[in-house]
């Protein structure tokens, strides 16, 4: 998948409910976002399925349901 077509507001919030920091503030205290790729990779790396804003929707669904 073209990196550049993926919802990067779906990924983020993959990411928040997968508990992976969307944003840091770095030693200066200037607030940073780590790369669209670098989220990827994490959550790629946690086992969702990151290959299409369709995957992306229904990882987050699953993971935003509570368990049984």
């Amino acid at each position: 998948m073209d990196i550049t077509q993926i919802d990067t507001g779906l990924l983020k919030q993959l990411a928040s409910v997968a508990g992976v920091a969307v944003e840091y503030y770095d030693m200066w205290g200037v607030r940073r976002e780590p790369p669209v790729e670098s989220l990827l990779k994490v959550l790629q790396a946690l086992g969702f399925d990151t290959a299409s804003d369709a995957s992306i929707k229904s990882e987050l669904e699953r993971a935003s349901r509570p368990e049984l």
